[in-house]
């Protein structure tokens, strides 16, 4: 089981940093963002990038949170209320398209804010 354990999590952990990366690198491209170094690490796939300053940052984020939650337990809760945050975030935003530019039927709506609603904060 502790084997599992370990894999979903550096492939998780794999999947945000990848994602901080590409953020980034969108940022900069767009002019939103301090410029910053960009290594590609990859001559074949252009999407491969790697920001040294970025994964520091993270580091120091991971350390952060390891520190302040003290326990797995407590980083576990944390980021059980961080998932439901985002998925009634995204409900919720749903229903606003659903209201304003898809102009759904409002038992439709009511019906899918009771069902996901419920669903989400059970």
């Amino acid at each position: 089981m502790f084997v599992v354990v370990v894999s979903t999590s550096i492939i998780a952990s794999q999947a945000m940093i990848s994602g901080t990366f590409s953020i980034i690198q969108q940022s900069l491209s767009l002019g939103c963002f301090p410029r910053v170094k960009v290594v590609h690490t990859s001559d074949k796939y252009e999407g491969q990038v790697y920001v040294p300053e970025i994964n520091y940052l993270l580091m120091l984020a991971c350390v952060g949170v390891t520190l302040g939650f003290k326990n797995t337990t407590q980083i576990g809760n944390a980021y059980g209320i961080a998932v439901v945050f985002v998925m009634t975030l995204t409900s919720s935003f749903l229903v606003l398209i659903m209201v304003m530019i898809w102009k759904t039927h409002i038992l439709f709506i009511i019906t899918y804010i009771l069902t996901i609603g419920t669903v989400e904060l059970v």
